[in-house]
């Protein structure tokens, strides 16, 4: 694995999210240095999408704070982050259904890093098009484009913004083993290029094969952090992805 930069690159202090009068997360401590690689772990509404939304500025947090770069960034709204350089993936792709893939692309170049405006070659999109593997895609409509496909599309969008941060979220869902594992390489030499990513995925052999640190998530509470070959293991992490954490919690309220 490459050395990692000793800069923290972000940074949540005690973030909270309530969504419809629930708080879906409570006190969330996490620091992320440069070209780090850390997996968001946790069972299905632990938060972890959420997570994501908040550090991309989709949802604003009730308290706490977010820092880029030791900056608060926490009223930023969404677009200003993706110009200082975070980019995120969503787990239901969201295509310009009637631009192909290339235009697609040439979008994300064109919004990206700083806020400036600027053009796109066909020929510089084809080449994030070629890291996901869709090449002989550029010319396909959003809209034409298989779910599997849409979900690698998001991501050559996203790279073409220039981010210092990306956010995969479920990335390699739907797809064949030999893609997941080029997802792997993928995430890999991006990380190599200077690239910071977090990544939530179902498919744990992914995250525990890329991650340098993996944080664990149950109903908003983080419960662990840590290498990924202990944290996987460990009983209470166990226990919140089968269920029985959630049972011990609630006898314990009610005791």
């Amino acid at each position: 694995m490459v050395q990692q930069a000793s800069q923290e690159l972000l940074e949540l202090r005690h973030l909270e999210i309530i969504r419809g009068g629930r708080r879906v997360l409570c006190d969330i401590d996490l620091k992320v240095k440069q070209q780090e690689i850390i997996g968001i772990v946790g069972p299905n509404g632990a938060g972890k999408t959420t997570l994501m939304s908040a550090i991309a500025g989709q949802i604003k947090p009730a308290a706490g704070s977010i820092l880029f770069r030791g900056q608060n960034i926490s009223s930023w709204p969404p677009h200003r982050r993706c110009w200082a350089g975070i980019a995120r993936t969503f787990q239901i792709p969201k295509p310009f259904p009637e631009m192909t893939a290339w235009e697609n692309v040439a979008i994300g170049a064109w919004f990206g890093k700083t806020g400036r405006r600027r053009s796109i070659t066909r020929s510089r999109a084809l080449k994030f098009l070629e890291m996901v593997g869709l090449p002989h895609k550029a010319d396909t409509l959003g809209k034409e484009l298989t779910l599997s496909e849409q979900r690698r599309l998001e991501v050559a969008r996203a790279l073409a913004t220039q981010p210092q941060i990306l956010l995969l979220d479920e990335v390699a869902a739907g797809l064949s083993p030999k893609m997941v594992s080029q997802v792997a390489k993928l995430v890999t030499r991006l990380r190599q290029k200077g690239v910071t990513l977090i990544i939530i995925d179902h498919f744990l052999n992914l995250t525990l094969e890329v991650s340098d640190r993996l944080v664990v998530l149950d109903r908003g509470e983080k419960i662990m952090e840590g290498p990924p070959p202990v944290v996987i293991r460990h009983p209470e992490v166990v226990g919140a992805y089968l269920g029985t954490r959630r049972l011990l919690k609630s006898q314990e309220a009610e005791s």
